[in-house]
């Protein structure tokens, strides 16, 4: 009959017990378990981010805009682990939205560059008419394990026009990859985010037709006026 030593039984049990607690303080230390996530900030000057975990604190995922007036979205890496460079592709409507510009900095900002403000390597890409891809990454450098960031910020900015008065017009992530530097080198398997937070932008219009600060019956009057030509 097949019979077990305990003494090797016992062994085998603690080296399986010392490879578990070794992976787990790996994975503490490069945040392997840590959920990453990204999103798109309406409004970039509330930058306030939860650097620890993915939630919406900071970021504002609804807004009005008036038609034609211009905005500029941010893209937020959220609890991001040793980044070293993404790649980021947007849907948005181009029969509302046009694409006037895209950013690597605005306002000075540059979550990805807070360690290294020269050395990246920034592309924006229209793909097609209402679909963009921005791709950035830090170049390689004696101190990279230094350069590289983790924490929660804005990794890149996108300028947009308002073309109507539509509601509902959504701005999308549909392709969001991380790429991290860990143990002295770029990992060669970049993290496919699927934690992402879209955005909306409503119509925000303005009744003050006559233009003296106030809706009033004045207003009234010169749409009625207009609107009496048709």
């Amino acid at each position: 009959m097949f019979s077990i030593n305990p003494k090797i039984a016992l062994n085998n049990f603690v080296f399986s017990l010392l490879a578990i607690f070794l992976t787990f303080l790996h994975c503490s230390e490069v945040a392997c378990f840590a959920e990453q996530g990204c999103a798109i900030d309406l409004n970039i000057s509330t930058r306030g981010y939860d650097d620890n975990t993915i939630s919406q604190e900071g970021i504002e995922s609804s807004i009005e805009l008036a038609t034609n007036n211009t905005i500029v979205v941010g893209v937020v890496a959220q609890n991001a682990v040793n980044l070293n460079g993404y790649n980021v592709v947007i849907d948005f409507d181009k029969d509302e939205l046009e694409y006037v510009k895209a950013y690597q900095d605005y306002e000075d900002i540059n979550f990805l560059k807070k360690n290294n403000p020269n050395m990246t390597l920034w592309i924006p890409n229209l793909l097609s008419e209402g679909r963009l891809q921005l791709s950035n990454q830090i170049f390689r450098q004696d101190n990279h394990s230094e350069i590289v960031v983790s924490g929660s910020g804005l990794i890149g900015f996108v300028e947009f026009k308002k073309l109507t008065d539509a509601e509902d017009v959504r701005i999308e992530l549909i392709n969001v990859i991380f790429m991290e530097y860990i143990e002295g080198q770029i990992s060669d398997e970049p993290i496919d985010i699927t934690k992402l937070s879209n955005a909306v932008i409503n119509a925000n219009i303005n009744f003050d037709i006559v233009d003296d600060g106030k809706i009033g019956l004045s207003d009234v009057l010169s749409m009625m006026k207009y609107l009496s030509k048709d």
